[in-house]
């Protein structure tokens, strides 16, 4: 059976891919694993989908970070934020800005966002839990072998996805596609998870959270700020999350990866005032009322601080106590597995691919875009609208070939 385009895959990428095709009469086949679409789109934001950011595309490109930078430019100046805002806006999905950086849908439900994407029109076909098995090239075509049928196309736009959540049908099948045409990729990798440590979980502060904590991982420039989180079994949070990628990096290729948390974000000059302001309390109490109950006692108790009275104790002390609680070490034992992550970094190299339509350069007429690309954002609407904006690209190319 012929078609003028397949895209595999019915996720963020994927419909949005489909949906800029739909003006166009085309023969679309849209081929995904599941029983309905836009699966992992219904989950995110616990059921309410961060779809995009405020951020310009200029400030967009400096927090994906990295060699993805110069790849990324063509696509997120091509289909921006504000024209992910616009899009749903003009289809009858406001979005609403909140805590003044994330857009989620005013009716606070994902459904709303993948219903939008998933208008067709009479031509774009849906084959639902259909799995595709191979892909190679057939004379001036493609060939799309599933567990179902053989299929030839003129164009095959991959969007499968990451290997994260794979209940949702990301299980890395781009990266078995691309492989098998030769085509080079990074093996996809935690990259915005919790991470776990073995000292932590000694310590019983599990569900106790640290606002704007300063956290850096040792031994290299990288550092971040936000809310920490312990769990019964090591740490979480948005500060962990952005810093994650770094630590599974430093983890496999030095098999050490140390964090230094900041505790109580405060000067050593105004800590040491705060304690002569009370010389017959002591330290832990102090801290207490920086941090928590809970957290100092804990920290005093496990690490044999000294409990006496401040006026008891030497200036030298104080020094100490205040080195140990604003370059507080954790050795990390491990990441999240990737499976389990909320984004993956990894997937097809981004220099096997044209920047401004996400082609490949080996395979005229063969795309990957959203999560199948060595190409990704910290949490916070970037991935779904690299997604959009690297679907837009492909999608666009497409049509002006058959426009020419």
């Amino acid at each position: 059976m012929n078609y003028d385009v397949i895209i595999v895959g019915g996720g963020a990428a994927g419909l949005m891919c489909q949906h800029q095709l739909s003006d166009k009469h085309l023969k679309v086949l849209v081929i995904d694993k599941n029983s309905i679409l836009g699966k992992k789109l219904l989950l995110t934001g616990n059921g309410r989908c961060n779809v995009t950011n405020r951020y310009s595309p200029q400030e967009f490109i400096e927090r994906i970070g990295g060699e993805q930078k110069k790849f990324f430019y063509k696509a997120i100046h091509s289909f921006s934020t504000e024209d992910v805002v616009n899009f749903f806006k003009t289809r009858g999905v406001p979005l609403k800005l909140e805590n003044d950086f994330q857009y989620f849908p005013v009716s606070n439900k994902a459904k709303d966002i993948v219903d939008v994407l998933t208008k067709t029109n009479e031509e774009t076909i849906i084959h639902y839990e259909e799995v595709v098995q191979d892909i190679k090239p057939h004379q001036t075509q493609f060939q799309v072998v599933t567990n179902k049928k053989r299929y030839l196309t003129k164009h095959v736009v991959i969007a499968s996805g990451s290997s994260s959540f794979p209940k949702t049908g990301s299980t890395g099948d781009g990266l078995i596609f691309a492989k098998e045409l030769k085509i080079e990729t990074v093996p996809f990798y935690p990259a915005e998870t919790k991470v776990y440590a073995k000292m932590i979980e000694k310590l019983s502060l599990q569900g106790l959270q640290i606002p704007n904590a300063s956290v850096s991982l040792l031994q290299t420039k990288h550092r971040q700020k936000g809310d920490l989180l312990f769990t019964h079994n090591g740490l979480s949070g948005p500060v962990i999350y952005h810093l994650s990628e770094e630590i599974y990096h430093s983890l496999a290729h030095n098999h050490k990866a140390v964090l230094s948390i900041n505790l109580i974000n405060i000067t050593k000059d105004k800590f040491i005032h705060l304690l002569y302001e009370s010389p017959a309390k002591t330290i832990e109490s102090i801290v207490a009322k920086l941090t928590s109950k809970r957290l100092a006692s804990n920290l005093f108790s496990s690490f044999q601080l000294p409990k006496k009275p401040i006026q008891d104790l030497k200036h030298e002390t104080f020094n100490q106590i205040y080195e140990f609680l604003t370059n507080f070490h954790v050795d990390i034992d491990k990441v999240e597995d990737k499976t389990l992550a909320y984004v993956n970094g990894g997937g097809v190299k981004t220099k096997e691919l044209h920047p401004s339509t996400m082609e490949s350069k080996k395979y005229p007429g063969l795309y990957f875009i959203g999560e199948t690309v060595d190409l990704h954002g910290p949490i916070g609407g970037y991935n779904i609208t690299i997604a959009f904006s690297t679907a837009y690209l492909a999608a666009n190319h497409i049509k002006e070939n058959y426009d020419a």
